[in-house]
């Protein structure tokens, strides 16, 4: 797939919404990585540290919207 083509249905299938915290569950049954990235844990330590504005993470939504659950799929560095 061409990186255009995939950026745009990225773009056309995502949508940022604020979740409140509480509603999110961290599952190790959704997280990919095996291992911590220390390289990566300390590049957004540094970033978080400066102000910067942290990438917003990939949450699962599971359930009709009343009853949902939302999985966090990302940020497990």
């Amino acid at each position: 797939m061409k990186p255009a083509l995939l950026e745009q249905l990225t773009a056309t299938a995502a949508k940022i919404e604020m979740i409140a915290i509480d509603c999110i569950t961290a599952s190790r049954g959704v997280q990919l990585r095996q291992s911590r990235d220390p390289d990566a844990v300390a590049r957004y330590a540094e970033a978080y540290r400066a102000g910067e504005a942290m990438p917003p993470v990939v949450i699962f939504q599971e359930g009709p919207d009343a009853d949902a659950v939302y999985h966090l799929a990302d940020g497990h560095h």
